[in-house]
């Protein structure tokens, strides 16, 4: 049995799909928001129409703790 290999360009053709992106001044919990209910495991960061970046949920969720640990830090700093 020998399975046709098919090109990411044949792929997209045959299955399209929405584009689902934020902009590079949306926030991480929204990006996250975004990508709970969309049920995807990366999302696009769009700028002009241009891909900017893109952002694993691994890498989205590092960011937003290490943001959380920075705030945390900065309100026991001042008490």
């Amino acid at each position: 049995m020998n399975k046709e290999r098919k090109t990411a360009r044949q792929i997209l053709t045959d299955t399209p799909r929405d584009v689902i992106s934020v902009d590079p001044d949306d926030s991480v919990l929204a990006a996250l928001g975004l990508m709970a209910e969309k049920d995807i495991s990366t999302v696009l960061v769009m700028q002009g129409g241009k891909l900017a970046a893109s952002f694993p949920s691994a890498t989205m969720r590092a960011r937003w703790n290490w943001l959380a640990a920075m705030r945390a830090a900065s309100r026991s700093a001042r008490s």
